[in-house]
């Protein structure tokens, strides 16, 4: 009997560390990648290595989309979403509105999107105030959200940050990025290309075709006879 015992024993300790051992050896399985982890690349940039009180520069949010891959302008057109772009910083520094520049057009249901593909520089002032002295640092953190899209449409975003220091005078950096980016923005010369942009109902439209409405029913309005 207690031999069999002894057997029984033996039998339990050798299945327990077979046990043990096969748990050992199954390999870790790692998470898999995520595709879509790098469909925009967004970083910050600013065109001054420093501000100075009074002063004026740009901040740029440099979005950067996988081959065949888009975000959207500002009237996405058909279906997208525009990216948005939200800055917060110090006291004495104000934020401008985005420049966007001319857009690119896409195949979308029903009609056509507007947006960048590759890359895009989306530009926006920030005005120093006078009275903010120099020798001191701005941090400015800017909350950047897209929407990319190729034949299905993923959404990001990205937490942003820049420190512009404040000195007496203000120091240029990333010039030719800047102007490269600023000479494909909307102008009086190139209000034609604007214009051909198909803008659904309640969108963004071109300050000169506003213009135009403006003085257009200005004149419908003097040609209306005085009845009194």
């Amino acid at each position: 009997m207690r031999r069999l015992k002894d057997l029984l024993l033996a039998y339990a300790v050798v299945m327990f560390a077979g046990s043990a051992a096969s748990w050992a050896i199954v390999p870790k399985r790692s998470a898999a990648p995520d595709p879509n982890a790098d469909l925009v690349k967004a970083s910050l940039l600013a065109d001054v290595e420093a501000a100075a009180p009074g002063s004026t520069f740009h901040l740029g949010v440099l979005l950067k989309m996988k081959e065949h891959w888009h975000t959207y302008w500002v009237s996405p057109g058909e279906s997208g979403n525009a990216t948005e772009i939200r800055p917060t910083g110090p006291a004495g520094f104000t934020f401008g509105e985005v420049l966007w520049p001319i857009p690119s057009t896409f195949a979308a249901p029903g009609g056509v999107s507007y947006g960048y593909g590759d890359e895009v520089l989306l530009m926006l002032p920030v005005t120093v105030a006078k009275d903010v002295k120099p020798g001191t640092d701005a941090d400015i953190n800017v909350d950047v959200s897209w929407l990319c899209c190729k034949e299905n449409c993923i959404e990001g975003d990205a937490k942003l940050k820049v420190s512009i220091p404040v000195r007496s005078d203000a120091k240029p950096a990333n010039a030719e990025l800047f102007k490269e980016w600023q000479s494909r923005l909307p102008s009086a010369e190139r209000n034609d290309v604007i214009e051909k942009v198909e803008q659904p109902a309640g969108r963004w439209e071109s300050p000169a075709v506003a213009d135009r409405e403006l003085e257009a029913d200005a004149e419908k309005s003097r040609m209306v006879p005085d009845l009194d």
